[in-house]
């Protein structure tokens, strides 16, 4: 580059001259054109392919060959190709059909713009070059830059919490005209339930009800337990040589005298015993291996059990894991109750709608049904409260005396 710039130099010829008194009128006066177009020269030279004082003479020159056999076989080959494509047109002109103009230009299109669309495609695909068509640009890119991208969804946003449907269709029984078996099972579940509930109160009824004096007497060992310190017990009489606390108990072990102690002779034999122990054990384990091929039957069998056993446990597991998406789950602090059983006695009942009685609420009836589906957590009847006790202050005036009192006390 350095070089460039003096060739520059050199190449500048006589400038018109203007004034040189101050820095300002030299510079207005300077004519820079011949530069300007040596650097628009360069950067052509960059765009096309690099500045020719920096390339090497192999890419700027090429050494011509004596090709004179090289270029009598290429004029033949022109002549045998000029021939071929002149049969082929005979060829063509005997045999093609003919093509009306329009469609003939309708072709001419569609290649045309299949051409432009593979164009585009590579384009897309490789790089792109400043210098070259630009790129295409797509439709709305702005969006990608200047507007949020959604959050990731989990996996459990579209699951239900439950498998329930919506409305339920309630009990035959329960209905205006039901049939006899059908009213007496709703009968005996109503009354199961409100047996159940009875028994739960009186049991809670036994624990909170306060005892008489009569029946705390009938209570086993209630005469020794209120006349507990005022006897003295026979077991409580210490006698003077017994001493209380004392335990007839070694704490200590045993200590072992030398004459107790095992000789060689006997560790030996106790060694040797417990070898003979292990070999015995081995060759009982060797016997019952060898033996569990001829009880490949029985193996087969017990296999089948197994799997048996693992079947059924696990069409047990499914069914609890039914039944636990069945079930409302604890979503409150307050525990899910069954609603009650919407049910008519046989002397209520009638054949008519016009003699109906309706039973239960379609609003609590709506709202169980959000509870067992667990949509809510099981709520209860809010009863008007003071979440604070009132206080009562007595005023300063009221304590003062005033002259009715004095009159009174005189």
């Amino acid at each position: 580059m350095a070089d460039d710039y003096e060739n520059v130099e050199k190449t500048v010829g006589k400038r018109k001259k203007g004034s040189m008194k101050n820095k300002r009128s030299w510079r207005k006066k300077t004519d820079i054109a011949d530069v300007e177009d040596h650097l628009d020269d360069l950067r052509r030279q960059e765009r096309t392919g690099g500045i020719v004082s920096e390339k090497p003479n192999e890419d700027l020159f090429f050494i011509e060959k004596d090709g004179k056999v090289e270029n009598d076989n290429a004029a033949k080959t022109n002549r045998d190709k000029k021939v071929k494509d002149s049969n082929k047109l005979a060829q063509s002109s005997d045999e093609e059909e003919f093509v009306p103009k329009k469609v003939r230009i309708l072709r001419k299109r569609a290649f045309k713009k299949e051409k432009e669309r593979k164009l585009l495609e590579k384009m897309t695909k490789t790089t792109n070059d400043l210098w070259v068509m630009s790129a295409p640009v797509k439709e709305n890119s702005w969006i990608d830059v200047t507007k949020k991208a959604p959050p990731k969804k989990p996996k459990t946003i579209g699951a239900k919490p439950s498998s329930l449907k919506p409305v339920q269709i309630c009990h035959p029984g329960a209905s205006y005209n039901p049939e006899y078996d059908d009213h007496q099972k709703i009968l005996s579940r109503a009354l199961e339930k409100e047996q159940a509930f009875l028994k739960n109160s009186e049991k809670l009824q036994n624990k909170l009800k306060f005892l008489t004096e009569e029946e705390f007497k009938k209570k086993p060992g209630w005469f020794q337990e209120m006349s507990e310190g005022l006897v003295p017990s026979k077991g409580s009489e210490a006698t003077e040589d017994s001493q209380p606390g004392v335990e007839d108990i070694d704490i200590l072990p045993k200590t072992v005298n030398p004459d107790d102690r095992k000789t060689r002779k006997q560790r030996r034999k106790e060694l040797d015993r417990r070898k003979e122990d292990k070999l015995k054990e081995e060759e009982r384990s060797r016997k019952l291996r060898s033996n569990d091929i001829y009880r490949l039957r029985s193996l087969k069998k017990e296999l089948r059990e197994d799997e048996g056993k693992r079947t059924e446990k696990q069409t047990l597991k499914r069914k609890l894991m039914l039944r636990k998406s069945i079930q409302p789950k604890r979503l409150g602090k307050l525990k899910y109750r069954e609603p009650k059983i919407d049910f008519q006695l046989s002397e209520e009942l009638s054949g008519s709608f016009r003699g109906l009685r309706p039973e239960g609420d379609p609003i609590i009836d709506r709202m169980k049904s959000f509870e067992t589906r667990s949509l809510i957590e099981p709520r209860r009847k809010v009863i008007p409260h003071r979440k604070f006790k009132i206080k009562y202050v007595e005023k300063r005036s009221y304590k003062q005396p005033t002259v009715k009192d004095f009159i009174k006390a005189t």
